[in-house]
């Protein structure tokens, strides 16, 4: 037999006082730096709730879990400067890189397309000052050597 509707016993979060102070808290967590994933609560339980009761979680209150986001991107932008230009002793650049793109999606973008394809065979001349005349097959002959 299914529960009758609207009960809340398995919820674990079961006022609005205790969904938005958990919320406030999951907020604050992450502006420090902090994963998503490492709070006590599952994001799945946050993203049922926005769910479930939508005038509790209006689009103010969640523009403070974008501004959290923010401020976690801040937090690790400011330690890759910090490190960057000598701040910090011990820095790790590579385990920041990795951190970085892990947590905020952060790719080389030198060898994608802005489809996220692979570059494929793109040659780049550099002009000559007496550009030869014989050319084949996209290279530029060396006519001088000759």
């Amino acid at each position: 037999m299914a529960p009758p509707f609207g009960h809340t016993n398995n919820e674990r979060y079961k006022t609005p006082e205790e969904r938005m102070r958990a919320y406030k808290e999951f907020c604050e967590h992450i502006s420090q730096g902090y994963s998503e994933d490492s709070f006590h609560t599952s994001k799945k339980i946050f993203t049922r709730m926005f769910t479930v009761y939508p005038t509790e979680f209006t689009m103010d209150v969640l523009e403070e879990l974008e501004a959290a986001r923010r401020e976690n991107l801040k937090f690790w932008e400011k330690l890759g400067i910090g490190g960057s230009m000598g701040k910090l002793p011990g820095f790790n650049a590579l385990a920041w890189k990795f951190n970085i793109s892990n947590r905020h999606g952060w790719r080389e973008r030198s060898d994608m397309t802005s489809d996220d394809k692979e570059i494929k065979g793109i040659i780049i001349y550099k002009p000559a000052k007496n550009i030869p005349e014989e050319v084949s097959d996209g290279k530029v002959l060396d006519t001088e050597s000759k």
